[in-house]
């Protein structure tokens, strides 16, 4: 037999041992009896079969930005905790819905009309969606209406927006130079799975790129879920393994062993004999016992050893998630949920939630922005207010210094400014207002006003809402009015409201002039 017969592809490689060269055999040459072929190092063969290769770090995080923006998104739409997080960072720094605020009504009017028509509540939303997942967020917004001129720039104006329109970062090719936004190419795959091609240019005027954790002169953001990818797959493989121990469990594997030797004696069972046991075993009940022969031995596998405590991995991983997206670990798990450390996590959430705000004002000042040049008012006050979510002790800092307003110590414009109020957009808003707010009254002060006889009896019931009683009471008919009261019975009660404060207003100055007439006398 030739030993090219034995080898797989009919000729032996040049192999090589211990600095050794060994030539290949010859074909059609046999070998000598005591000839030794030197085997190949196992390490050669073992190279090329890593079965740890894929729990290497480096291959848990893609080298492309793309890839990485497209798994960040899978993640998103997978796995619930990197969901909520999310999704919390966008709820707790818009809140419900913004705030439009304008010195002029008219102009707030078409503002709000914009603000519906565009869909500008659901557009932010999903900018800020792709901001976080994916790194970037981009825009790109349509002009409406047949062009009115051209600018110094030499592009047309328009009078209106047609459509403001969300992109996916993933499938832009940005090019950027010295720091600025030189082109930007879409790629459009026809087929699934395909290579992408580039399309035309897109306009740079009317598109817009914004970049996550990144500075303004490198070429991709960066995701928030990019740090927990290690941990997400952790958690993946924990939760295999997790199922895969349940599915032991439940279905452990059965081995039916008929025949074999027993003590001296060796059975050696027929196939209609090993028909009979599996039979027997097909139609029974696993709950119940089976009287079987000698020679039948039955093994369970599956339900026995240690299991490994995935409960425990699995919210470990589900932490460091946590950790890594940006929440404090005390949200999660407890630990360290002292004052202290509660307080350091909840305010730098609150700066994050600042630098999302910021973000999510340079997105709608693109589209409000470029809307009031067009309608030639680009110096109007116009102010966007997020509600959000209060998470530290901001209503306090609020109650402070509104008291520190009501002691003169600080101006109204400052108490406007510190509690994210434009001073002169609610300047124009209490001057355009008319109705004016009577100073309350208490039921002592309207007492001792009829004392003085400066209220009628009628106006004291009127204001202690007593009138109908009173009607009652004197066989009036509830609704009729007296005509020689000094007030109204019924209606609205602000003009007896600002009656009453006249009075007390010339009142008070009527004692002041009489104390300054007894002053002079005095001097005299």
């Amino acid at each position: 037999m030739h030993i090219r017969d034995l080898w797989p592809w009919g000729q032996l490689p040049a192999m090589k041992s211990e600095g050794v060269a060994h030539a290949a055999v010859p074909a059609g040459q046999e070998l000598e009896a005591d000839s030794v072929i030197d085997a190949p190092p196992l390490n050669s063969s073992a190279a090329t079969i890593d079965p740890f290769g894929s729990l290497l770090t480096t291959e848990g995080v893609p080298k492309d930005w793309r890839d990485r923006a497209k798994r960040a998104w899978k993640y998103y739409q997978e796995e619930p905790i990197v969901n909520n997080c999310i999704n919390a960072w966008r709820t707790l720094a818009l809140g419900e819905d913004f705030t439009i605020l304008c010195s002029d009504p008219q102009l707030k009017k078409e503002l709000l009309e914009l603000k519906r028509r565009l869909g500008l509540k659901r557009w932010l939303k999903d900018q800020l969606l792709q901001l976080l997942t994916k790194g970037e967020a981009a825009a790109f917004k349509e002009y409406g209406g047949a062009p009115t001129g051209k600018n110094e720039d030499g592009r047309p104006t328009y009078t209106d927006f047609a459509r403001v329109k969300v992109l996916n970062p993933a499938d832009l090719k940005p090019t950027v130079k010295d720091g600025a936004l030189v082109q930007v190419l879409p790629l459009i795959t026809e087929i699934e799975g395909g290579e992408p091609t580039e399309g035309k240019p897109i306009p740079l005027l009317q598109f817009r790129r914004w970049i996550w954790d990144a500075p303004d002169f490198a070429e991709h953001g960066t995701s928030m879920i990019l740090p927990a990818f290690e941990s997400i797959e952790l958690l993946r493989d924990y939760r295999r393994a997790d199922r895969a121990i349940a599915k032991r469990w439940a279905t452990p594997i059965r081995l039916i062993q008929v025949g074999g030797q027993f003590g001296r004696q060796v059975v050696m069972p027929t196939q209609a004999q090993m028909n009979d046991v599996k039979k027997t075993f097909d139609n029974m009940d696993p709950k119940q016992g089976a009287v079987v022969p000698f020679y039948v031995e039955v093994k369970t596998y599956g339900a026995e050893g240690e299991a490994l405590k995935t409960e425990e991995k699995i919210k470990e991983a589900k932490t460091d998630i946590i950790v890594a997206m940006g929440f404090t670990r005390a949200l999660v798990s407890g630990d360290g949920s002292n004052f202290s450390t509660a307080s350091m996590g909840f305010a730098k959430i609150q700066l994050m939630l600042a630098d999302l705000r910021d973000m999510a004002h340079e997105m709608l000042a693109w589209v409000i922005d470029d809307y009031l040049e067009m309608k030639g008012k680009r110096d109007a006050d116009v102010q966007i207010v997020f509600p959000g979510i209060d998470l530290s002790a901001t209503s306090d800092t609020r109650k402070v210094l509104v008291e520190m307003y009501d002691r003169g110590l600080i101006s109204v414009n400052t108490l406007q400014t510190m509690i994210g109020l434009n001073p002169a957009v609610e300047t124009a808003q209490m001057k355009s207002e008319t109705r004016q707010v009577a100073a309350p009254l208490t039921p002592g002060d309207i007492v001792g006003l009829a004392q003085q006889g400066m209220l009628t009896n009628e106006q004291v019931a009127f204001l202690l809402n007593l009138a109908e009683r009173l009607q009652g009471f004197q066989g009036k008919e509830p609704g009729k009015e007296d005509p020689e009261a000094g007030a109204s019975m019924t209606g609205d009660p602000s003009g007896l409201y600002h009656a009453v404060n006249r009075q007390l207003e010339e009142s008070a100055r009527a004692r002041v002039d009489k104390l300054l007439a007894t002053l002079d006398d005095q001097a005299a």
